[in-house]
């Protein structure tokens, strides 16, 4: 009955259809993920395995997936990604964190942050993996409340490297 644009968001609501009961996800229904190369990213299957990210079938069809955990590694959401750059969320969004954040402890020298899962994914596979690197999980409009779920573990860090698309959002 609605939709919501992470990139400008614009939010649209329906008044032909009522609301779907929200059901809680449980952790038998999250998909199984294989690690792949993204060619036409130039990701590396090793970058996708190393972060929680691969493709799993939904629906019907092949999508990307990004496991998002909590602080101890244990998954508490998916975020999917079809081929029509549609996207949505299995599991708990309110405990998605900054995607992987998991991995890193806190602490040290710089922290980048980019806009998403693939420019993540894509840092990585140049070899850049000098520090900790993480995405929000909805985008540059979704920055400033994803940041500040973790804001004592970015402030660990002597500098933070924001990384985001050259659109409006990411300017703003």
């Amino acid at each position: 009955g609605h939709g919501h644009c992470f990139s400008c968001g614009h939010h649209t609501t329906s008044s032909t259809a009522a609301p779907a009961p929200v059901k809680k996800k449980r952790a038998d229904k999250f998909l199984e993920v294989t690690p792949v190369d993204l060619p036409a990213r130039r990701i590396s299957e090793s970058a996708c395995r190393n972060n929680g990210y691969g493709t799993a079938r939904s629906k019907g069809e092949v999508v990307q997936v990004a496991d998002y955990c909590d602080d101890s590694g244990n998954l508490v959401a998916q975020k999917i990604r079809t081929a029509a750059k549609e996207f949505s969320i299995i599991g708990d969004a309110k405990a998605m964190k900054l995607w992987p954040q998991w991995r890193f402890k806190p602490g040290g020298k710089r922290l980048l942050i980019c806009e998403g899962e693939i420019d993540l994914l894509c840092w990585q596979s140049l070899g850049e993996d000098r520090w900790p690197a993480v995405s929000v999980p909805n985008g540059a409009a979704g920055a400033k409340n994803a940041v500040a779920k973790s804001i004592d573990w970015v402030e660990s860090f002597d500098e933070v490297v924001l990384c985001f698309d050259n659109d409006e959002a990411g300017k703003k």
